[in-house]
């Protein structure tokens, strides 16, 4: 067992398990209840500076009264045994996951059923108010990602990592860079610079913020639509630096069947989303800052109404009808479903506090973090309306920090008793499928090799340029099958959907360390278990080719936009729908292979068979492919 000393008081903290590895180091369990030590493997004398001057000034923690951590921000600095400086004490961030988990619908269907729209803006809000007080602090966080960033089931949220903010230390003039970024997140006149010698600023972490609000109120990058230039699309930084998103008014990105419109969000949203991505394109100063956001997400929340139809379901009144309903509708797809087994605790405050919603959910949703004090329940007589909240004020509004603490992430509960109370739970038409948002790619494709240093372009979802065909028929019959009624056995459509959203979540665990292709016997059969799992000719399937060469695949946005067809009969079924995925391939030495990599939308068909009783993906081809990104 290693045993540290704490620099501020002298006192011994015993390592435990190691939790987590990078490039600069590692992160461990102590002894110190609710506290973690970051361990460098090269602890430098400039990062030992750089922490000390962030010791010396913390930013207030909005969360603080409300007992939970929004900043794992370092509280001490630690020292071996031969009295050098080997890393930090920070606090422990529980019962939280990455913001990915919740506005990918995909996930957020199997890792989060209750966090709907409501949840998705308290979330939004609460970031816009960390990321205020700690640039009230003159921090500029740098690498602002959604892994980055985590929630737990009330929509609180804490900054991670914060080590690698950039530091200016007032007393030498000196500033600590932010080395590090993320692709997507780099605003367009930081795009090709040197990091390690760039100066930033928090105009620059303003872009990133309002890349990050998009992400969790649309559930996909502002930067991507269908691209209606001459050739391929660019690559998405290439789209940040010309300003091509899909609400430019000269942009070559325009909205696909599968965007959600940004009319859908409170008009102060959209305002803030035009005037930075428009207008803060080449006067990067005119981008909204934290404070904005803050002040217009606390607007738009207290402007959400829950819908008359599907309870799961909320809309802004200045929209004036759900948007869900319609999408579902016509896409045959519905991102934020309701979810059996998710049920409401209401909890009256008392006449100074604002209002907390407990949501219970089923052993697949987030872990409960520390519940707000129960109080005595609601009667059943609800509004229809969601009752005006108080968030965040402003300064001059005089409300307590623990009622900004809250900010009322968990009244969404009241959005599934108001369903539960009016309309029992109703269940959905087959039509309106949990899913996954619009942005989102859903075509893995993992290599074959034709060799045992590169990977050819035959792959796992089929993405096979053999196979591409405008021209293709879409059969809503399942071939070689007789005239009768299918049994009740049959899968149905819905069922079918959540299989192939099964299938986009163990890709990630396939064809990525630590490589679980006992995962395929659970999923896949026949065809597709040999190309991706394990091949009878003496070939290597995709999984085994990944393994042998020390490569992997890295999934970014995924999602089923829409379902075409659905036919099933007897032990056997055919489903084309509507993918969206990105996906990269990283090579044994660490570098993107660009020919197996990409980011588009595709019509994909998926034979399904009954094996024993269990469905699986037996085969699957690209019928088309929509657009690239």
């Amino acid at each position: 067992m290693t045993v540290l000393t704490r620099v501020s008081n002298g006192k011994s903290v015993s390592l435990g398990n190691q939790i987590a590895s990078s490039g600069e180091g590692e992160v461990w369990e102590t002894d110190i209840n609710g506290y973690l030590a970051k361990i460098y493997h090269n602890p430098t004398r400039e990062r030992i500076e750089k922490l000390k001057v962030m010791l010396a000034n913390p930013p207030a923690d909005p969360m603080k009264s409300q007992n939970h951590v929004s900043i794992a921000f370092p509280q001490d600095l630690l020292k071996n045994q031969s009295g050098a400086y080997v890393g930090f004490l920070m606090p422990a961030i529980r019962q939280s996951r990455e913001l990915t988990t919740v506005y990918n619908p995909s996930l957020r269907r199997r890792k989060a059923p209750g966090f709907n729209w409501y949840y998705l803006h308290a979330t939004a809000l609460n970031t816009a108010w960390i990321i205020q007080s700690i640039h009230e602090k003159g921090y500029v966080l740098g690498d602002i990602k959604p892994q980055n960033i985590l929630v737990n089931d009330c929509a609180l949220v804490a900054v991670i990592d914060t080590d690698s903010f950039q530091v200016h230390d007032s007393q030498t003039g000196k500033v600590y860079r932010c080395t590090v970024g993320s692709e997507g997140f780099t605003p367009v006149e930081l795009l090709s610079k040197d990091f390690s010698t760039t100066d930033q600023t928090e105009i620059h972490d303003r872009f990133r913020l309002a890349v990050l609000i998009h992400y969790l109120l649309f559930g996909y990058h502002p930067f991507s639509g269908q691209w209606i230039g001459a050739g391929d699309s660019p690559e998405q930084n290439e789209l940040i630096r010309k300003g091509f998103w899909y609400g430019g008014q000269n942009s070559l990105i325009r909205p696909s069947q599968n965007t959600i419109p940004l009319d859908v969000v409170h008009p102060e949203i959209k305002r803030c989303f035009l005037k930075c991505f428009n207008d803060g394109h080449t006067s990067p100063h005119l981008r909204p800052t934290a404070e904005d956001w803050h002040n217009a997400l606390e607007v738009a929340v207290n402007e959400l109404t829950v819908c008359g139809k599907v309870n799961s379901h909320c809309y802004s009144q200045t929209y004036g009808k759900c948007y869900w309903c319609e999408r579902a509708g016509k896409l045959g797809v519905d991102i934020f479903p309701f979810v059996p087994g998710t049920f409401p605790t209401v909890i009256k405050p008392t006449i100074t506090q604002p209002t907390v919603i407990q949501t219970v959910a089923s052993s697949t949703s987030i872990s409960q973090a520390s519940k707000p004090t129960v109080l005595q329940p609601l009667s059943n007589s609800l509004p229809t309306t969601l009752p005006s909240q108080q968030l965040p004020p402003n300064a001059n509004t005089g409300l307590s920090d623990w009622q900004k603490a809250v900010i009322t992430g968990s009244v969404i509960g009241t959005f599934l008793l108001i369903g539960l109370l009016l309309t029992r739970q109703q269940p959905l038409p087959t039509q309106s499928l949990p899913q996954q948002s619009i942005a989102q790619q859903d075509i893995s494709s993992v290599p074959h090799p034709s060799s045992s240093v590169e990977p050819r372009r035959e792959s796992v979802e089929g993405i096979d340029s053999s196979t591409d065909s405008n021209s293709t028929p879409i059969s809503t019959q399942v071939p070689n099958q007789n005239s009768y009624s299918p049994p009740s056995s049959s899968i149905s459509q819905q069922e079918a959907v959540d299989l192939l959203h099964k299938w986009q979540e163990y890709k990630r665990r396939i064809f990525a360390p630590p490589y679980e292709r006992d995962l395929g016997d659970e999923i896949l059969t026949g065809k597709a278990y040999h190309d991706n799992i394990s091949r009878s000719d003496g070939q290597k399937s995709s999984s085994e080719w990944l393994v042998n060469n020390g490569a992997y695949y890295a999934y970014g946005v995924q999602s089923i936009d829409s379902v075409e067809n659905f036919a099933a009969s007897g032990n056997q079924a055919t489903i084309d729908v509507v993918v969206t995925e990105q996906r990269t391939l990283y090579k044994g030495n660490g570098r993107i292979d660009r020919n197996a990599s990409a980011f588009d939308t595709r019509l994909v068909r998926y034979n399904l068979q009954s094996d024993n009783g269990q469905w699986k993906i037996t085969d699957y081809h690209t019928v088309k492919t929509i657009s690239k990104r």
